[in-house]
């Protein structure tokens, strides 16, 4: 019995993800992550960012052949002002004198099952900007 149950608690914790925030306070010109529901706020700086949500993920998954390579959406927030980044375009907003640009969305789709959205990290960077 006690086998069975330290076997159990093993499997239990093996099986648990790491859902802790990837990055606390990231310095500005530092590229930090976040995933879906996360927010960080810019160490020295009033400046917090949440990633609220990827709205679409049409990315042309690895293992099939696509005509086009797709596109992933994502909406940002800061400064109460909610923004759409794609992987696509690679927009950069200038917002109370912080640039941030969006660089990444991991991970890519491998085939076509559909990607958990706690799974989703996005990487960005914010500067300051010269007024």
């Amino acid at each position: 019995m006690r086998t069975f149950i330290t076997l159990f608690i093993f499997v239990l914790l093996a099986s648990c993800k790491d859902l802790s925030p990837i990055k606390v306070a990231p310095e500005l010109g530092e590229a930090f992550e976040l995933r879906v529901g996360d927010s960080v706020t810019m160490n020295n700086s009033d400046l917090t960012i949440l990633f609220k949500d990827v709205t679409e993920d049409s990315r042309c998954p690895r293992s099939v052949t696509c005509v086009w390579a797709g596109i992933a959406k994502l909406d940002v927030e800061f400064y109460n002002q909610t923004f759409e980044f794609d992987t696509y375009d690679k927009f950069e907003y200038e917002v109370n004198s912080y640039k941030i640009k969006f660089n990444e969305l991991t991970p890519y789709p491998e085939d076509d099952s559909k990607i958990p959205k706690r799974d989703y990290r996005a990487s960005f960077i914010v500067t300051q900007t010269s007024e």
